[in-house]
């Protein structure tokens, strides 16, 4: 249990950095539909960093396009975040899993091969 909750706030805190460099808002700037799909991609970080500084998840000034694509990305990212991963990682798991089954099976084969 401490492993997995060491990965998630390992996983915070590099998200966030990568909020901070990447798509810090600048309060007094006008932002367009392309910072408002930026902007969303980056929600989960910039929300957490606002619970703890003065960063903006939501710029102050924006044009309604923005608004739209903040919107439509912000719901996109957080159901990332919430559900991504299983599928995949159900995948990964079960390729791990035949992948150790072949080598067991082939390391049985060599050794009847050899006796």
């Amino acid at each position: 249990m401490g492993c997995c909750l060491t990965r998630i706030c390992i996983y915070i805190a590099v998200s966030c950095l990568v909020g901070w460099l990447l798509c810090d808002i600048n309060p007094e700037k006008t932002y367009t539909w392309y910072s408002g799909i930026w902007h969303g991609l980056f929600f989960v970080p910039n929300l957490i960093r606002s619970w703890f500084g003065d960063a903006l998840y939501k710029a102050n000034y924006y044009t309604d396009a923005y608004n739209v694509w903040w919107w439509i990305t912000t719901v996109m990212s957080c159901i990332g975040t919430i559900f991504g991963g299983g599928k995949g990682m159900a995948i990964n798991r079960e390729m791990y899993a035949n992948s150790d089954a072949i080598c067991e099976n082939s390391m049985t084969l060599k050794y009847n091969n050899e006796v």
